[in-house]
């Protein structure tokens, strides 16, 4: 045989029957870690000596490959040898490292159980306690003792690990046993001042640790409904973002505390103290609230939703953006207040003090202010739409600009009052008293006005018609009523030019001069 023939077709054949060899062996070597679950050193020998054997043929197939294609690499064993060494050494290191992170996870996992069987130590320790302080608790000798021993109970139950969503709910479960027991006896032992200081601490406890678990998975929702919590103090702390559902905090005390983004819903909170409370952003939903003190409290961008404030103290507070829907406030002094911005709709706030409060900007639509006063109350710009002001004392108050249409004002009194640019169309304002008030540019289009009261001099650029001027009660400098005579009605038709006694005009300067000389 020719061995130049031999050569040319042996060398190619050793090359690919290696190289295809060497890929077999990795082949199944992989195949084989993958399928096989417990991979013991027997697995990892077989696996080594199987990429050994792929290593020696990869290296044949490389030199067979040099030698019958000359493509001049040096032959170098070193070459070779590295070739041979290095996927076995890659494996190698591979399996160290994993079994490194192998370690760390069985450390881990016993590090765990660890805690898990400490956790059950020290929860049969916490029962064996709470049997003690509950025998404590209930002996008239021992019983602030057992209080503050079950109120340690509580904390140490809050501060367990969890280590399963059962274990969390146990936990909540023990912590909710055990503050019925203390709120149990709050109300007749309320008198007592360290137990009535510890019942205000456990409150404060379950307000945090509830608000600390909605920021986890599982979330604690305290049975408010079930305690009767009536005049627990809670001045001077901090409880802002929760929500307090169908608590009976009524005779309560806030005093000095933050309260924002709180929630009082389905609430009785009657006869409670917020004297210098920060609400802001508050809401107040389904809630009694009838006699509280906010005075001097920050209510900016509160809301009112279907609740009763009625006979409550609003003095000097911020009531900015305040919304208050289908809520009641009647009798309340809202003195002094700012209630810039405010929205109120369908609510009641009947035969209220709020002199001197600052209702600019503010929109008031379909409500019941009726006796109510607002006596040098800054409302310019205010709206006030299908409302009910009757009988109103605004004496002195500044309404420029205001918007008050349809609304019912009958018998009220805007002595001193400025109304200049205000709009009182399409509203009832019979036997209303606008004495010394500035009308100037105002417009009473489409409005009732038997027998209102104000000065000639007032009525500057009022838009008004000559059936309204007949009906109000129109005094001159002299004090004596103008009457609207036939002279002075076919005088003012040719002077405005107007077809009928309905057509409206403005009252210029000259009109009033020719109606003060007419009589």
């Amino acid at each position: 045989m020719d061995v130049n023939k031999l050569q040319t077709w042996l060398w190619p054949s050793i090359t690919g029957i290696a190289i295809i060899g060497s890929f077999i062996l990795i082949y199944t070597a992989n195949k084989k870690l993958r399928e096989e679950t417990v991979r013991d050193n027997i697995l990892i020998s077989k696996v080594l000596l199987q990429l050994i054997y792929a290593s020696i043929s990869l290296a044949i197939g490389i030199y067979c490959l040099n030698h019958a294609m000359k493509l001049g690499f040096e032959q170098n064993l070193t070459a070779y040898i590295a070739i041979i060494g290095g996927i076995p050494t890659i494996y190698l290191w591979i399996i160290r490292e994993r079994k490194k992170e192998q370690d760390l996870k069985n450390k881990d996992i016993e590090l765990n159980n660890k805690k898990i069987e400490l956790n059950q130590i020290k929860i049969a320790e916490l029962n064996k306690i709470y049997v003690d302080a509950i025998n404590q608790f209930y002996s008239k000798e021992q019983f602030l003792a057992g209080a503050y021993a079950l109120s340690g109970l509580i904390e140490d139950w809050m501060q367990l690990e969890t280590f399963s969503s059962s274990d969390f709910i146990n936990n909540t479960t023990k912590i909710e046993q055990i503050s019925s027991i203390i709120f149990s006896k709050f109300q007749s032992k309320k008198h007592n001042i360290l137990f009535s200081r510890l019942v205000s601490r456990i409150v404060q406890k379950l307000i945090y640790f509830s608000l600390k678990r909605n920021n986890w998975d599982e979330r604690m929702e305290i049975p408010w409904q079930q305690y009767n919590l009536s005049g627990i103090d809670l001045s001077n702390m901090n409880l802002s973002n929760y929500t307090f559902s169908k608590v009976r905090f009524n005779n309560a005390k806030f005093e000095n505390s933050i309260l924002k983004n709180v929630g009082f819903v389905d609430s009785n909170i009657t006869n409670a103290n917020f004297k210098n409370t920060r609400l802001e952003n508050a809401e107040f939903r389904n809630t009694s609230a009838q006699n509280m003190d906010f005075r001097n409290s920050n209510l900016s961008g509160a809301k009112i939703l279907k609740s009763n404030f009625s006979a409550s103290n609003f003095y000097s507070s911020h009531l900015e953006n305040i919304t208050i829907n289908n809520s009641s406030l009647n009798d309340t002094n809202l003195n002094g207040c700012n209630l810039k911005n405010a929205t109120i709709n369908n609510s009641s706030i009947q035969k209220s003090e709020l002199n001197r409060v600052v209702l600019c900007y503010a929109n008031i639509l379909h409500s019941n202010l009726y006796n109510s006063k607002f006596n040098h109350a800054k409302m310019s710009e205010i709206v006030i739409d299908q409302t009910i002001m009757g009988a109103a004392v605004l004496i002195g108050a500044n309404l420029k600009g205001a918007i008050m249409t349809n609304t019912s004002l009958n018998t009220a009194n805007f002595e001193n009052t400025n109304l200049e640019n205000t709009n009182l169309n399409n509203s009832v304002i019979n036997f209303v008293k606008f004495s010394n008030a500035n009308l100037t540019n105002a417009s009473i289009k489409d409005s009732d006005t038997f027998k209102t009261t104000l000065f000639l001099k007032s009525l500057k650029l009022i838009e008004v018609n000559l059936i309204q001027l007949k009906d109000m009660y129109i005094l001159n400098n002299n004090n004596t009523r103008l009457i609207i005579n036939r002279k002075i009605e076919k005088r003012l038709k040719q002077e405005k030019q107007l077809s009928s006694n309905n057509d409206t005009f403005k009252l210029t300067e000259l009109d009033i001069h020719i109606l003060e000389n007419s009589q």
